[in-house]
């Protein structure tokens, strides 16, 4: 509100650079965060974009122009390779490229496949010495990995999960669609109890367990629904204040698990509508 592009906010023992200007969500403003704790290095670095010299050749303009470009490229990776249905044109591209692969092969790969995306850093390009932009705090962009100790035995399901919003095209939910629940999809044999459900918010994977009366338990507490369950990982990133707009979520949409019978993660909305197909043949 005061004009001010460049924003340091420190407790003494964390550095936060944002940039005030950017025109993204709040969270996407940050720059770059460091702890004294974790280096000192790192945090004499930081802070040393500040320094008149370095604000006056605006420096730190250009390793924001560097970073705002790689963090939007990096989002749109990790959707195309996201798990679930994969990308359409990727998969035709692929197709265009392996000729001696069907189609089928090439999406079931790309079910399969665990993908991690680094970007160096450009500090180097313009002599500041290179801090990490997501310093020592953890930020939106940290490609997200399950641990090996999530669900061994399904490795397909250890890929992290497309975001809730994904650049698929909405289909229109039909009536029977509306009319099934949780329960609906594990008594039809679709979902199991106790599997694993996955969420997506800010480039982060949260993990919930579905129960077998259509519940999700999540940070220890038993939640009725998904949009529930969703919900409470929001205020786990936000805090209670989050106002009530952000915290709405669908929580079919939000949600991915294994289709018991078909094999494949999809999201909890994508096996309620082939439930609801199944049941109009």
């Amino acid at each position: 509100m005061a004009g001010v592009e460049w924003v340091a906010l420190t407790d003494g023992a964390e550095w936060r650079i944002y940039n005030a200007h950017a025109p993204v969500p709040i969270e996407h403003k940050l720059f770059r965060a460091v702890r004294l704790e974790d280096s000192l290095d790192d945090t004499a670095q930081l802070l040393s974009l500040l320094s008149k010299e370095n604000m006056r050749d605006n420096r730190i303009e250009e390793l924001w122009k560097g970073y705002f470009v790689d963090r939007q490229v990096h989002g749109e990776l990790l959707e195309l390779f996201g798990d679930g249905e994969p990308a359409a044109e990727l998969v035709a591209m692929l197709d265009r490229r392996l000729s001696r692969l069907t189609r089928d092969e090439i999406r079931a790969s790309l079910i399969r496949v665990r993908a991690t995306f680094d970007f160096p850093s450009s500090a180097a390009s313009t002599g500041v010495a290179s801090v990490s932009p997501l310093g020592a705090v953890e930020h939106v962009e940290a490609v997200p990995v399950v641990p090996p100790t999530v669900a061994p035995a399904l490795p397909q399901q250890q890929t992290p999960v497309r975001p809730a919003k994904s650049r698929s095209h909405k289909r229109p939910v039909s009536e029977g669609e509306r009319a099934l629940k949780v329960i609906d999809l594990i008594r039809a044999g679709r979902l199991r109890p106790g599997s694993r459900l996955y969420g997506k918010y800010l480039g982060k994977q949260y993990v919930a367990e579905l129960l077998a009366d259509g519940s999700i338990r999540y940070g220890g507490r038993t939640l009725g629904s998904p949009s529930a369950a969703g919900e409470a990982v929001k205020i786990e990133v936000h805090g209670p204040s989050i106002t009530a707009t952000r915290r709405a979520t669908d929580g079919l949409d939000f949600w991915s698990a294994e289709d018991a019978r078909a094999g494949d993660v999809v999201s909890l909305k994508e096996i309620r509508r082939r439930l609801a197909t199944e049941g109009q043949a």
